[in-house]
């Protein structure tokens, strides 16, 4: 039975492939997911990168900070840049950007110039998130002077700390870690604002599916196989 949740692969299909690579990406696309989970954040040089850890140690076996290098000395590592990423994907599924890093370090325009440019985006096909809820503020921020369309805003994190802030019912979407996802909460989270988007992460057995499935938008899983077979 096919439900009408996202199913959305965490940083491409990464319990097969290495995370948040052309490979990952492209065997997600292929096996039907709807979108693709992916981690962006700034070189040395201000360049958007796709990649997850501060450090370049647990994927690599580098041990080197991902800011302390410049684009051309990551993408020697495989690192790929956001416009290197977007255009795999290019319009077949679904994209959403968590951003990382500090927000004071984080050049928010940059990332928006980029996005302005891929001509393929439709509504609800770009996801930009954060952790940080001063990085989701100065991102509602932009949008509202850059007026995009087709772009949709959301913050990471419990529920508690998503409905602490005033500018929750700005938000697009709440990504919420399964441990933290209860009925109640999430309950408690629409009744403030019917209209606002529930994913959770990451799920990766069928237990946990079948009962998330029934009462969020969006599922995140490592696996993008088994995702859409149970989907």
């Amino acid at each position: 039975m096919s439900r009408s949740f996202k199913s959305i692969a965490h940083r491409g299909f990464s319990s097969k492939y290495v995370e948040n690579t052309h490979q990952a990406f492209q065997e997600a696309i292929n096996v039907g997911i709807d979108m693709i989970e992916t981690d962006i954040q700034l070189s040395k040089d201000n360049k958007w990168m796709v990649y997850h850890d501060e450090t370049m140690t647990r994927v690599t076996k580098v041990e080197k900070w991902v800011n302390q290098l410049i684009k051309d000395e990551l993408t020697e590592y495989g690192v790929l840049t956001l416009e290197e990423a977007l255009e795999i994907i290019g319009g077949k599924v679904s994209v959403y950007l968590d951003i990382k890093g500090h927000p004071s370090m984080l050049d928010l325009h940059s990332l928006f110039i980029i996005l302005e440019k891929q001509n393929w985006v439709r509504n609800d096909q770009i996801y930009v998130v954060a952790y940080d809820f001063r990085v989701t503020h100065n991102l509602l921020m932009l949008r509202e002077g850059y007026k995009f369309e087709g772009y949709k805003i959301g913050q990471i994190g419990s529920p508690t700390i998503i409905l602490s802030n005033h500018w929750y019912t700005n938000l697009d979407l709440a990504a919420i870690p399964h441990e933290l996802a209860t009925r109640e909460y999430i309950k408690n989270i629409r009744d403030q604002h019917p209209e606002i988007e529930i994913f959770v992460y990451t799920l990766n057995d069928k237990i946990s599916f079948d009962y998330y499935s029934n009462f969020v938008d969006g599922i995140l899983s490592d696996n993008a196989e088994l995702l859409v077979e149970w989907k």
